[in-house]
């Protein structure tokens, strides 16, 4: 039986989905996406929107579930659920990719039941400011707008919205402090912090903080396309397509950066060891069939359990107290950043895309589109 389009929430607006694994990659991967749960969570709450709000986190293949090994606070734990796609069915979709994105990206945004769909990494904290200007601009109430803020939710509903991110150092992120230390870091150094690609063009053809479109976009457009089962590009290759019929919108030039990467690898992104997707301009719309998002598998949408306690105002508590000491020995770990950054926009130009001429337009698939699995893979039953 075919997974349908879930029936929209009436009071749902943006569903955040991530995937993730529960491994050792490249240091404490299940402490860095605990991390960005529970500080989601606290922004929600600081903000009293938790309840517009719904997480699906994609657990690709872990041995032991996700959900099992994360360490959630009452109300990260009340925001997330998990799709679990077991370890059997990763091996005969992924091939030879070691971690597929887009299918596990796809299966959550196939799933989400927010009007829009924000796709952010597991390891990326959101900001109060996004939570709050995003929410407060798509709300379905009557409430007045200005002319520019109707005209700036308008786009919003008919974009590819992109914003970029900003880089945690690896020093401070590797120590894996608890979620009162990473808050008071973020609030005190956050708008220094060094923004990641800054350089690349087109402006989408960098490091994700969200790409956000309302969900009937996504279903247009298929989510991403399923054949890029290696590293990068899944973005751009997204971007690309939407920029036939849609527009594109950087809410960071109205906004700023309100997303945060913990820092987990000191290599640069071009020298990166893992196998890349080919850089190649997209010759469908929608490259993938009807059953994009592993629509034709049963897989288990779980609750989130509690392990952790609320967290407190970081200036009362004792752990609290200890964060902000923690925040102040780090300045030089932030300040290194900043300068390294500075450095590094006067002296590199960046990376820039190269794409081979693109097709003379972008062909429509066919009515009816059967999957083709890649080599080494298993076809798929109807």
């Amino acid at each position: 039986m075919r997974f349908g389009p879930p029936t929209p929430s009436s009071t749902t607006d943006l569903t955040f989905v991530l995937c993730s694994r529960n491994d050792r990659y490249q240091g404490d991967a299940v402490w860095r996406l605990s991390t960005a749960l529970n500080y989601l969570a606290m922004q929600a709450e600081r903000l009293d929107v938790a309840s517009r709000l719904e997480v699906l986190v994609s657990d690709w293949g872990s041995p032991t579930p996700l959900r099992e090994a994360v360490e959630l606070t009452p109300e990260a734990a009340a925001l997330t659920r998990f799709v679990e796609i077991p370890l059997s069915l990763t091996e005969e979709l992924q091939g030879n990719s070691p971690f597929c994105e887009v299918l596990a990206n796809n299966a959550a945004i196939r799933r989400a039941a927010g009007r829009f769909v924000g796709r952010i990494d597991q390891d990326t904290l959101v900001g109060a400011d996004f939570l709050g200007r995003f929410l407060s601009l798509v709300e379905s109430s009557g409430r007045d707008r200005s002319p520019e803020e109707s005209e700036l939710a308008a786009r919003v509903e008919r974009s590819f919205t992109f914003i970029g991110r900003r880089g945690i150092p690896l020093r401070f992120a590797e120590s894996c402090p608890d979620i009162e230390v990473v808050a008071s870091y973020v609030e005190r150094f956050g708008r220094y912090l060094p923004r990641e690609g800054s350089r690349q063009r087109p402006w989408f053809d960098a490091p994700v903080g969200v790409l956000v479109m309302s969900r009937d976009l996504w279903w247009e457009y298929g989510a991403y396309d399923e054949t890029l089962r290696f590293w990068g590009f899944m973005e751009t290759d997204l971007g690309l397509r939407t920029a036939v019929r849609h527009q594109h919108l950087d809410l960071e030039r109205f906004w700023g950066s309100d997303f945060f990467h913990l820092g987990h690898t000191s290599r640069r992104l071009k020298r990166t060891t893992r196998r890349r997707n080919p850089r190649c301009y997209p010759s469908r719309l929608h490259p993938n069939g009807d059953a994009w998002g592993l629509a034709d598998y049963d897989l288990t949408v779980a609750d989130a359990d509690a392990r952790l306690a609320s967290p407190t105002d970081p200036g009362r508590s004792p752990s609290g107290l200890m964060g902000l000491a923690v925040g102040v020995a780090a300045e030089r770990v932030a300040e290194e950043a900043i300068g390294a950054a500075r450095w590094a926009r006067g002296l590199v130009k960046g990376d820039r895309i190269h794409l081979p001429p693109p097709p003379s337009r972008l062909e429509e698939p066919p009515p009816v589109l059967n999957y083709v699995p890649a080599a080494g893979q298993a076809q798929r039953a109807s």
